[in-house]
């Protein structure tokens, strides 16, 4: 199915030379929402943004005078610190400058920092950002010492901007000081360790501060030393992460795949960002360790949240070991990722230098900046590249009715910017992955014309899949459904009610997984008499911002029914969700049968509705998105409208009580979802495809590197 982005995707891909502005200038007006025409006007970050990103996306060098051309700007950093896409697109420009176009900037930053023009914060950023080295070891002291170009009185005050006048790009003083610690590392300040050792032994200091110092510290002094200081500053469990050799390798680990995860972490699964993927890479990793090399999986920490415990280094299996990277972010989502780019890689060039030369090669998952940090630090080391491409966001950039969408200047930056860093992961790749073996017909392929003519990339479509063993049913499932609920956290079901039947979902809180919704169709209508709803997942005691925003719309949601109809748990093992699905498929409850519902917007796959149908459980799920590649309306679930909360309870109205099944069907229904994952989604069949393709991916690289 095409929509208006794809056909339009299609014609600049057939008729338009890349390197040229109006292919860029065209595509920023459809994610706009305009007329698609090279004269449109265009939000100035938009217009910005396309003409720094085709000139830095198509010249392998640029000098002084054009990149002024190309900026627009009478000074080249009169508008830096305002906006992180310009900031991010302008680095990128400036490391295609030439020697003397380089050494220009760099005199031009300094200067406008030293004569108050610039605050210093977002000057360090881009400094790391494009590989700059504007400011001397007198200068990085100064600003370290100088409360005026650093502020750091109160955590979050913006560095050096006034309070009230918070722009895009601010900083706060803290985050500020991160940029200072990790530009002194990277500019091998070497007379500054005295400054980075007073930080780091600085208990007042914040967690993710002390951690940049000890990182910044480890470039610089024996790794003895090191350790001895780690120790001190009450940082001992970084140590797993640090060099411990005198060639600066790490013994007792080498990867032959590293793959990354950036939105929440696989033992906290159902946690934060944690969802269906977090479970994929662990349990994956594992049956490819087996099966390939030994498997590393890193793992982005949050150091400015440091949300919970930190812990460097847990072996998941004999051959999959997972490591946790400290990373000062400002947000899990895209947004953050794009302002922490040049932090995400560097703690990347870290992980890959104590694994050197040994890393087969390099797996990320998602289109973002962080993938595209690990990609930038794989090439460097000349590690091949594999993607898991997705048509996201692209598919966004269109309603239902297949037409543009008309959207403010930075939802469509947002956008802009992830097709971008999508096309050139494309570019990079030495293999890609679609997920589901019709992805690349169905839907990549309208999306991304170019995957037409390949070269001599891999590709694979692969479904996803999920382990298949029988899983006991929960033996305390009262104990976890109705047991005593802790003061603050939402009630649990009343003992009362614990034999009638249930509606239960699971997953990572977020608005597109649709929990507030699910609620509030089942608390709108006649269900919630018959039903208990279950939801399991989130965070509870320590909820980010996004979970607590959750819990608060189902909290309103169900605000006018009694207690004891609405379970809400936080996330819990797999095996404990294993057991409670097995648990719900075998019991006989008062009224009809258990079954799962899945209310997300969209499902890019949907791994917690296979483990539903791995149990024989009857399972609704949404019409958009992957699940209709593997479900048949009636004959192994049922796909449903889960657009809206009356989409969604008219859905559930029909199936669970108009159209309840008898108990034939209902058997047969179950027999057929069991089925349809033992034959087509077993965790063991989808590890031995990613075994297969990652070898092709390697022998191609290396025939490759044997040509040239």
């Amino acid at each position: 199915m095409t929509d208006a982005f794809s056909r339009l995707r299609t014609d600049l891909y057939l008729e338009q030379d890349p390197a040229n502005i109006d292919y860029y200038r065209t595509l920023a007006a459809a994610i706009a929402g305009k007329a698609p025409t090279a004269d449109c006007t265009l939000d100035p970050v938009l217009e910005a943004a396309t003409r720094m990103h085709a000139a830095a996306a198509h010249c392998s060098e640029i000098n002084h005078a054009q990149l002024m051309t190309v900026v627009g700007q009478q000074q080249p950093f009169e508008r830096l610190g305002r906006c992180n896409y310009h900031d991010r697109y302008m680095a990128r420009l400036a490391r295609r400058g030439d020697a003397a176009c380089r050494v220009a900037l760099e005199r031009e930053l300094a200067g406008a920092v030293l004569e108050h023009r610039l605050d210093p914060a977002p000057a360090l950023a881009f400094s790391r950002s494009a590989g700059l080295r504007p400011f001397d070891a007198d200068t990085a002291r100064r600003l370290l010492r100088a409360p005026a170009g650093l502020p750091r009185s109160e955590r979050g005050t913006v560095a050096g901007r006034p309070a009230g006048a918070r722009r895009d790009g601010d900083m706060s003083a803290d985050e500020a000081l991160v940029e200072l610690i990790g530009y002194i590392g990277e500019a091998d300040i070497s007379s500054l360790v005295p400054e980075l050792c007073a930080l780091l032994q600085q208990q007042t200091n914040p967690w993710g501060v002390r951690v940049e110092a000890l990182l910044a510290l480890s470039q610089f002094i024996d790794p003895a030393e090191m350790r001895r200081h780690a120790a001190a500053a009450g940082l001992a469990e970084l140590q797993d992460i640090l060099p411990n050799g005198a060639n600066g390798g790490q013994p007792g680990w080498h990867a032959g795949l590293l793959q990354t995860v950036f939105y929440g972490d696989p033992m906290r699964l159902g946690k934060g960002g944690s969802g269906g993927l977090g479970s994929l890479v662990r349990e994956l990793g594992g049956e490819l360790g087996e099966r390939l090399a030994p498997v590393v999986t890193v793992v982005c920490y949050d150091s400015n949240a440091a949300a919970y415990p930190f812990r460097a280094r847990e072996e998941l299996s004999p051959k999959h070991l997972l490591l946790r990277v400290p990373v000062y972010l400002v947000g899990r989502n895209a947004a953050g990722f794009l302002r922490a780019e040049h932090r995400i890689k560097a703690a990347v060039d870290r992980m890959l230098a104590l694994a050197a030369p040994e890393t087969g090669l390099v797996h990320v998952r998602f289109l973002d900046n962080a993938s595209r940090a690990v990609a930038r630090a794989a090439r460097a080391r000349g590690v091949p590249l594999v993607v898991t491409l997705t048509p996201d966001p692209h598919r966004t950039v269109c309603g239902a009715d297949g037409e543009l969408v008309e959207r403010e200047a930075s939802a469509a930056a947002d956008i802009l910017n992830r097709i971008v860093v999508g096309d050139e992961l494309l570019r990079w790749s030495c293999g890609v992955i679609g997920i589901g073996r019709e992805a690349f017909a169905r839907e990549l392929i309208p999306y991304f014309p170019q995957l037409e003519n390949l070269g001599s990339r891999a590709t694979a479509a692969i479904d996803e899949g999920v382990s298949t063993r029988s899983f006991s049913p929960l033996g305390d499932a009262e104990a976890l459904l109705c047991g005593e609920s802790e003061p603050g956290l939402p009630t649990v079901l009343d003992r009362a009610r614990f034999d009638f039947t249930l509606l239960l979902t699971v997953g990572r809180l977020s608005p597109i997984k649709g929990q507030a919704t699910l609620v509030r169709a089942w608390a709108e209508s006649g269900l919630h008499e018959t039903f208990n709803l279950v939801i399991v997942g989130g965070d509870l005691r320590q909820p980010s911002e996004e979970e607590q925003a959750i819990c608060d719309d189902i909290a309103l949601a169900a605000r006018e029914l009694p207690a004891g109809r609405l379970c809400h748990l936080p996330a819990q093992p797999n095996q404990v969700v294993r057991g409670l699905l097995a648990w719900c498929a075998a019991r006989s409850p008062r009224y009809g049968y258990d079954a799962y519902v899945c209310p997300s917007v969209k499902e890019e796959f949907g791994l917690s509705i296979l483990e539903a149908m791995a149990a024989a459980m009857p399972v609704l799920a949404p019409l958009r998105g992957g699940p209709r590649s593997y479900i048949s309306h009636g004959i192994n679930g049922y796909l449903i409208d889960t657009g809206s909360a009356v989409s969604l309870q008219q859905e559930l109205q029909t199936l669970l009580i108009e159209n309840r099944l008898e108990e034939s069907a209902l058997q047969r229904l179950r027999a057929e979802a069991r089925s349809t994952v033992e034959r087509r989604y077993s965790l063991g069949a989808m590890a031995e495809q990613y075994a297969t393709f990652y070898r092709r991916v390697i022998a191609l690289h290396r025939a490759g590197r044997e040509q040239s």
